[in-house]
């Protein structure tokens, strides 16, 4: 990514205030690769809290979300659309916050291994406690900010600070843990 591309993504960020969750997801990309540098002074709040998070569970989250979204509960349930229709959002946030989450950094955990493993047969797995803890803590964090899950303004103040809260906690563990 050039650093034309992630300044852009930083100016349409400050510009609304708001920052989408493609440019959020774009940002966390750019700063994975060495593009907008570790934490500097435009990274935003999210960007903390997303950094423990795979973004492929963020990616099937959203996507998720979109998918029931469209789909409308039918009364006389007979195909997917309607079943698909019924299902609360809550539980595909527990779902993937408590279940999806933790099997995705297994995942990478797992091919980082064989990787390594591969370099060095001596190499031995560790499982990957402090990252599912932390991705796990960040997700339903970030998810329940994401809008559309928190209903009323309290709820939505309430996320919000959980949000800051829990992105600042987690990288002061991050050093100890990390």
């Amino acid at each position: 990514m050039s650093d034309r591309t992630a300044d852009r993504r930083a100016m349409e960020a400050r510009k609304g205030g708001i920052m989408s969750i493609a440019t959020m997801t774009g940002r966390w990309a750019d700063r994975r690769h060495g593009a907008g540098g570790s934490g500097g002074s435009n990274q935003q709040p999210f960007e903390a809290l997303t950094a423990f998070i795979p973004v492929e569970a963020i990616t099937l989250f959203i996507a998720a979300v979109s998918v029931l979204s469209a789909a409308t509960p039918v009364d006389d349930a007979a195909g997917l659309p309607e079943i698909l229709g019924s299902i609360d959002i809550r539980t595909v946030y527990f779902v993937f916050g408590l279940a999806v989450t933790p099997v995705i950094v297994l995942l990478v955990a797992g091919g980082k291994w064989k990787e390594a493993h591969k370099a060095d047969p001596t190499t031995r797995f560790r499982w990957p406690i402090w990252p599912i803890i932390a991705a796990v803590i960040a997700f339903l964090a970030w998810a329940w900010a994401v809008p559309g899950l928190a209903e009323s303004d309290f709820e939505k103040i309430l996320a919000a600070f959980a949000a800051t809260f829990v992105s600042t906690i987690l990288a002061l563990l991050d050093r100890v843990f990390g």
